[in-house]
């Protein structure tokens, strides 16, 4: 288990909350990722685990755990919401606009850069951000 997902349980535990079989195998599913998942490909994942879960218990899990500050629903234009653990390397996304794999991009130094310039001159306070990249992967150019 990724020291992400380690993170995140010793959070839920110091939080009160409990350590179910499906909210650890969400956990665990989401550390293991390299890009955000939809929740149907959460529920793939337990399924192909074994872990007795349903569509419900998987939104009910990821609505917990974004609340919970967690998890990180990440919405790419009309696209179903997806989710990744907090907390990790800043980073942004690409997205195939043919068959949708979202790849996670490495922050940029430029771009940071840009955007406390962008910040300074307007007198805006920043609190986040969010860049995503849409065009084709190398499989569907």
């Amino acid at each position: 288990m990724k020291k992400t997902a380690h993170a995140a349980l010793e959070k839920l535990k110091s939080g009160g909350r409990r350590l179910t079989a499906a909210r650890r195998a969400v956990i665990e599913a989401l550390a293991e990722a390299e890009a955000p998942l939809s929740a149907s490909e959460v529920l793939g994942i337990l399924v192909k685990r074994g872990v007795g879960a349903d569509r419900a218990t998987v939104y009910r899990e990821l609505e917990a755990l974004s609340e919970a500050g967690i998890a990180v629903t990440v919405r790419f234009e009309s696209r179903a919401a997806r989710f990744e653990l907090a907390g990790g390397a800043h980073h942004h996304h690409a997205v195939c606009v043919k068959c949708e794999a979202v790849s996670d991009v490495e922050a940029d130094a430029e771009l940071e850069a840009a955007e406390r310039r962008i910040a300074r001159r307007s007198g805006f306070k920043v609190l986040r951000h969010s860049f995503e990249l849409f065009g084709l992967c190398a499989d569907c150019r």
